[in-house]
């Protein structure tokens, strides 16, 4: 037995992966002891990984190729 790759899951996985990184190192930049310029820099950087993320998600791929989800 083994799974099956499916490129949807793939980039679904990838999106949720990317917001939690996201989140985590928004709060964690500012528990660790680093510059304040380069505290905010990770921030900023954070900030904008979040905007990027969310296209993705479960309905718009099934929406896309057609199908409904289940």
């Amino acid at each position: 037995m083994g799974g099956y790759f499916k490129p949807d899951g793939a980039l679904l996985a990838l999106n949720e992966l990317s917001g939690m990184l996201g989140c985590a190192a928004a709060g964690g930049a500012r528990l660790v002891n680093i510059p304040e310029e380069a505290k905010s820099q990770f921030v900023a950087a954070s900030v904008q990984l979040l905007r990027n993320v969310g296209g993705v998600n479960i309905h718009s791929i099934h929406a896309e190729s057609g199908r409904a989800p289940m």
